[in-house]
Protein backbone atom coordinates (compact mmCIF):
# COMPACT_ATOMS: atom_id res chain seq x y z
CA UNK A 1 0.00 0.00 0.00
CA UNK A 2 1.43 3.41 -0.74
CA UNK A 3 1.20 5.99 1.78
CA UNK A 4 -0.05 9.73 1.19
CA UNK A 5 0.49 12.69 3.51
CA UNK A 6 -2.43 15.08 3.30
CA UNK A 7 -0.83 18.01 3.97
CA UNK A 8 1.59 20.74 2.29
CA UNK A 9 3.13 21.66 5.53
CA UNK A 10 6.72 21.13 5.76
CA UNK A 11 6.83 20.44 9.56
CA UNK A 12 4.46 17.90 8.82
CA UNK A 13 6.60 16.35 5.61
CA UNK A 14 9.85 16.47 8.16
CA UNK A 15 7.84 14.77 10.64
CA UNK A 16 6.48 12.23 8.46
CA UNK A 17 10.52 11.49 6.73
CA UNK A 18 11.93 10.71 10.54
CA UNK A 19 10.23 7.38 9.60
CA UNK A 20 11.98 6.20 7.24
CA UNK A 21 9.01 5.42 4.94
CA UNK A 22 8.30 6.38 1.51
CA UNK A 23 5.30 8.51 1.27
CA UNK A 24 3.45 11.07 -1.23
CA UNK A 25 2.80 14.39 -0.97
CA UNK A 26 -0.97 15.14 -1.85
CA UNK A 27 -2.47 18.30 -0.73
CA UNK A 28 -6.55 17.79 0.01
CA UNK A 29 -8.78 20.60 -1.50
CA UNK A 30 -11.20 21.61 1.19
CA UNK A 31 -12.52 24.45 2.50
CA UNK A 32 -11.40 24.42 6.56
CA UNK A 33 -13.57 27.53 7.79
CA UNK A 34 -16.70 25.40 6.46
CA UNK A 35 -16.11 22.32 8.40
CA UNK A 36 -17.07 23.52 12.52
CA UNK A 37 -18.04 21.95 15.41
CA UNK A 38 -19.35 23.96 18.76
CA UNK A 39 -16.79 21.66 20.85
CA UNK A 40 -12.76 22.31 19.58
CA UNK A 41 -11.48 18.96 20.87
CA UNK A 42 -13.79 17.49 18.47
CA UNK A 43 -13.43 20.19 15.82
CA UNK A 44 -9.69 19.61 15.56
CA UNK A 45 -9.72 15.71 15.20
CA UNK A 46 -13.08 16.04 12.60
CA UNK A 47 -11.27 18.49 10.00
CA UNK A 48 -8.11 15.59 10.42
CA UNK A 49 -10.74 13.18 9.02
CA UNK A 50 -12.32 15.58 6.30
CA UNK A 51 -8.92 16.13 4.86
CA UNK A 52 -7.89 12.64 4.42
CA UNK A 53 -11.61 12.02 3.59
CA UNK A 54 -10.87 14.51 0.30
CA UNK A 55 -8.52 12.53 -0.78
CA UNK A 56 -10.56 9.03 -1.04
CA UNK A 57 -10.49 8.52 -4.73
CA UNK A 58 -6.75 7.35 -4.24
CA UNK A 59 -6.34 3.69 -4.38
CA UNK A 60 -4.64 1.06 -2.54
CA UNK A 61 -3.40 4.08 0.14
CA UNK A 62 -3.32 4.60 3.49
CA UNK A 63 -3.79 8.80 4.22
CA UNK A 64 -2.42 10.58 6.88
CA UNK A 65 -4.05 13.84 7.66
CA UNK A 66 -3.80 16.72 10.76
CA UNK A 67 -4.62 19.66 11.79
CA UNK A 68 -3.91 21.68 14.64
CA UNK A 69 -4.91 24.91 16.93
CA UNK A 70 -4.45 26.56 20.45
CA UNK A 71 -7.89 26.70 22.75
CA UNK A 72 -7.29 29.17 25.52
CA UNK A 73 -10.71 29.54 27.32
CA UNK A 74 -12.71 28.33 24.86
CA UNK A 75 -11.52 30.44 22.63
CA UNK A 76 -10.02 29.09 19.37
CA UNK A 77 -6.79 30.30 17.95
CA UNK A 78 -6.09 29.28 14.19
CA UNK A 79 -3.93 30.67 11.70
CA UNK A 80 -4.22 34.98 11.95
CA UNK A 81 -5.69 36.68 8.71
CA UNK A 82 -2.67 39.23 9.16
CA UNK A 83 0.00 40.55 11.23
CA UNK A 84 -2.08 42.49 13.79
CA UNK A 85 -4.04 39.47 14.46
CA UNK A 86 -1.14 37.61 15.19
CA UNK A 87 0.14 40.31 17.32
CA UNK A 88 -3.03 40.11 19.45
CA UNK A 89 -2.86 36.53 19.63
CA UNK A 90 0.59 36.38 21.03
CA UNK A 91 -0.32 39.12 23.42
CA UNK A 92 -3.50 37.54 24.28
CA UNK A 93 -1.34 34.22 25.36
CA UNK A 94 1.04 36.27 26.77
CA UNK A 95 1.85 34.76 30.50
CA UNK A 96 -1.49 32.40 29.83
CA UNK A 97 -1.93 28.66 29.81
CA UNK A 98 -3.23 27.22 27.01
CA UNK A 99 -3.82 23.98 25.47
CA UNK A 100 -2.48 23.17 21.91
CA UNK A 101 -4.61 20.55 20.76
CA UNK A 102 -4.16 18.42 17.62
CA UNK A 103 -6.19 15.69 15.42
CA UNK A 104 -4.77 13.48 13.18
CA UNK A 105 -6.24 10.21 11.36
CA UNK A 106 -5.32 7.47 9.20
CA UNK A 107 -7.83 6.48 6.27
CA UNK A 108 -7.86 3.29 4.57
CA UNK A 109 -8.78 3.82 0.97
CA UNK A 110 -9.47 0.53 -0.06
CA UNK A 111 -11.97 -0.05 2.94
CA UNK A 112 -12.75 2.95 3.90
CA UNK A 113 -11.82 2.43 7.45
CA UNK A 114 -10.78 5.34 9.53
CA UNK A 115 -8.48 5.56 13.37
CA UNK A 116 -8.18 8.81 14.51
CA UNK A 117 -7.56 10.31 17.87
CA UNK A 118 -6.90 13.94 19.65
CA UNK A 119 -3.89 14.82 21.65
CA UNK A 120 -3.14 17.86 24.04
CA UNK A 121 -0.40 19.57 25.13
CA UNK A 122 -0.62 22.32 27.55
CA UNK A 123 1.55 24.97 27.26
CA UNK A 124 2.36 28.01 29.47
CA UNK A 125 4.16 31.29 28.15
CA UNK A 126 6.23 33.48 29.62
CA UNK A 127 4.91 37.26 30.34
CA UNK A 128 5.95 38.86 26.75
CA UNK A 129 6.63 42.36 25.80
CA UNK A 130 5.04 44.07 22.67
CA UNK A 131 8.45 44.46 21.86
CA UNK A 132 9.25 40.96 22.04
CA UNK A 133 5.98 40.26 20.38
CA UNK A 134 6.61 42.82 17.09
CA UNK A 135 10.06 41.44 16.90
CA UNK A 136 8.94 37.64 16.54
CA UNK A 137 6.41 38.09 14.24
CA UNK A 138 8.65 40.70 11.79
CA UNK A 139 11.06 37.46 12.18
CA UNK A 140 8.97 34.73 11.56
CA UNK A 141 6.35 33.54 8.63
CA UNK A 142 3.51 33.80 11.67
CA UNK A 143 0.70 33.65 9.49
CA UNK A 144 1.31 30.21 8.53
CA UNK A 145 0.60 29.00 12.12
CA UNK A 146 -1.98 28.46 14.31
CA UNK A 147 -2.07 31.16 17.21
CA UNK A 148 1.01 32.45 15.17
CA UNK A 149 3.69 30.56 16.60
CA UNK A 150 5.93 27.70 15.57
CA UNK A 151 8.29 25.53 17.26
CA UNK A 152 10.85 28.78 17.31
CA UNK A 153 8.04 30.46 19.35
CA UNK A 154 7.68 27.17 21.79
CA UNK A 155 11.52 27.42 22.53
CA UNK A 156 11.21 31.55 22.85
CA UNK A 157 8.14 31.54 24.71
CA UNK A 158 6.96 28.56 26.61
CA UNK A 159 7.51 28.57 30.54
CA UNK A 160 6.02 24.87 30.80
CA UNK A 161 4.56 22.55 28.74
CA UNK A 162 2.83 19.00 30.02
CA UNK A 163 0.91 16.12 27.85
CA UNK A 164 1.22 14.85 24.39
CA UNK A 165 4.34 15.42 21.85
CA UNK A 166 2.59 17.18 19.18
CA UNK A 167 5.32 18.67 18.04
CA UNK A 168 6.39 21.59 15.60
CA UNK A 169 4.70 19.51 13.07
CA UNK A 170 1.09 19.73 14.74
CA UNK A 171 0.42 15.91 14.95
CA UNK A 172 0.89 13.46 17.49
CA UNK A 173 3.74 11.38 15.86
CA UNK A 174 3.20 8.45 18.40
CA UNK A 175 -0.58 8.47 17.45
CA UNK A 176 0.67 8.68 13.84
CA UNK A 177 3.09 5.25 14.56
CA UNK A 178 0.10 3.43 16.01
CA UNK A 179 -1.83 4.15 12.83
CA UNK A 180 0.34 2.94 10.47
CA UNK A 181 1.22 -0.11 12.41
CA UNK A 182 -2.35 -0.98 13.10
CA UNK A 183 -2.77 -0.72 8.60
CA UNK A 184 0.58 -3.13 8.83
CA UNK A 185 2.40 0.01 7.17
CA UNK A 186 5.13 -0.17 9.58
CA UNK A 187 5.84 -3.33 12.39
Amino acid sequence: MRLILASESKARKLAMSALAIPFTVVPPKIDEKAIRHEDPYHLVEKLAIEKAKALVGQENAIIIAADMFCVHNNKIFEKPKDLTQAKQMLSELSGQTFEIISGQCALNTNTKEVKSSMSILKTTFRKLSNGEIDRYCSKHPVLNYSAAFDGTGNTLFCERVEGSNIGEAGMDMSQITEFLNYFKIIN
